[in-house]
């Protein structure tokens, strides 16, 4: 399955995992708009209707997703995400992923961390999951974006399966 990227960054525009183009803007605004995109774009993803209101899918028919969350840890972080909201956006996706649903976390700065490998997602687990991605501490001068999404597609592409739709989340101010 093709890659679904999503970019929250300085960047004017931010592609969303419908292959649209949105543009964005930094502050509370594109913040905001920026969390509804993920929502969008994993409530899609899992056979929900974007309102909020699930589909009744029968298991056989819901797509199972492979998602490797990649969050900026770089010192500029600081002035632009002074609320760490990119953490809280991050955790907010956890309440979209279900059973069958894998998740990895990479943090980055000038160079990139695994967090969390690739493994089994479920809810009984999210308390955990969000304290690793609150324990992500800002770091360093400079965001190699780069190498963050390396790492993700490297993880990905390390325990693929090809029933699940994969998808890296790029949480950065670029």
């Amino acid at each position: 399955p093709p890659y679904s990227w999503l970019n929250w960054s300085g960047a004017r525009y931010t592609k969303s995992c419908m292959g649209t183009n949105i543009r964005t803007s930094m502050g509370v605004q594109g913040v905001i708009r920026t969390l509804l995109l993920i929502v969008g774009c994993v409530a899609i993803l899992r056979g929900e209707d974007v309102k909020g209101a699930e589909r009744e899918l029968p298991s056989a028919q819901r797509t199972a997703v492979d998602v490797v969350l990649v969050i900026d840890a770089s010192g500029s972080m600081l002035k632009t995400d002074p609320n760490n909201l990119r953490y809280e956006g991050a955790k907010l996706l956890l309440s979209f992923l279900g059973q069958g649903d894998r998740l990895a976390i990479v943090g980055f700065a000038g160079s990139a961390k695994t967090i969390r490998g690739l493994e089994p997602f479920s809810q009984t687990v999210a308390v955990d999951v969000s304290r690793q991605i609150e324990a992500i501490k800002t770091e360093g001068p400079y965001s190699d974006i780069a190498e963050g999404i390396k790492q993700g597609k490297a993880i990905l592409e390390g325990s693929p399966r090809v029933e699940a739709q994969r998808v890296i989340v790029l949480l950065s101010d670029g």
